[in-house]
């Protein structure tokens, strides 16, 4: 079973060791510390303040289902 949680970083210690490149970017992680997932909450945005009409993928929903099934997930490719 997975066990949410989230987590307040006050002091910006994990911001630093994980270096996200944007704003949200989301980690998942197993019970061994293993990264599944890292990347973008799904692309209703095209851009900055051009959001789609529709949304196309949930690629945190994905990355979830995959860690609680223990299926194979690929990851998203990282946008630039």
């Amino acid at each position: 079973a997975l066990a949410p949680a989230a987590l307040f970083d006050g002091s910006n210690e994990l911001a630093r060791l994980l270096a996200p490149t944007h704003v949200p970017e989301c980690f998942v992680y197993d019970s061994r510390g293993l990264l599944l997932y890292r990347g973008a909450i799904d692309d209703s945005f095209a851009a900055i303040g051009r959001p789609r009409a529709i949304t196309r993928h949930h690629y945190l929903a994905d990355a979830l289902t995959a860690a609680i099934t223990g299926e194979w997930f690929a990851m998203a490719p990282a946008r630039r």
